[in-house]
């Protein structure tokens, strides 16, 4: 009785082993993967579906690395969010008014930098990583707060964020129709003097 008890256990934990090794194993090849892509890539185009705590908003993208970004909102106020790399704009161009901030104080400044998130898509980061039925969830920490960025578990391109904004609202941010490396015009991330 106690060499078969002793025996199931033996199986039972090589089991449990070749189990987290696999597991671990697909975690940093899903990391390899992520990081290959996202170092091809100088720009991006999508639609968009933003969720701040109970109100949706949709929309589209551009954004150029490093932190250059253009949203269009398809709302009445005709909102616009700009990134010229050192300042975050709201535009509401319809009423003609502009709240700026430094992209240093946001979570896009993190966001909109590759590099950065580079950084964190390391083999030793894999605990940050959850790979769930269609999507990959990695945590990135800035000083501040929790980033989590979402990648497609088949195609592994960004699939959008989840955070807070400068309010502490919960942001849900759902990117479709990707389009990597497009060819974006000069002065696409200007933001506009109002009068």
């Amino acid at each position: 009785m106690l060499k078969k008890n002793f025996f199931i256990s033996i199986i039972f934990l090589i089991f449990f082993i070749q189990n987290s090794y696999s597991f671990h194993n697909k975690e940093k090849v899903a990391i390899s993967y992520i990081k290959e892509i996202l170092i091809k890539t100088n720009s991006l185009s999508f639609d968009f579906r933003q969720k701040i705590n109970d109100k949706v908003e949709v929309g589209r993208c551009l954004i150029k690395y490093p932190k250059l970004m253009h949203c269009y909102y398809d709302n009445k106020a005709e909102k616009e969010l700009i990134s010229d790399g050192y300042t975050f704009a709201i535009y509401k161009k319809k009423y003609n008014k502009i709240y700026l901030y430094p992209l240093i104080t946001l979570t896009l400044n993190h966001l909109l930098n590759k590099e950065f998130i580079l950084k964190q898509l390391t083999p030793d980061n894999h605990k940050q990583l959850k790979i769930k039925d269609k999507v990959i969830e990695f945590e990135v920490y800035n000083k501040k707060q929790k980033i989590i960025v979402l990648f497609s578990r088949q195609t592994k391109n960004l699939l959008g964020w989840k955070t807070n904004d400068i309010f502490q609202n919960n942001v849900e941010f759902t990117t479709y129709n990707v389009k990597k490396n497009v060819m974006i015009k000069k002065g696409k991330f200007k933001i506009p003097k109002i009068n």
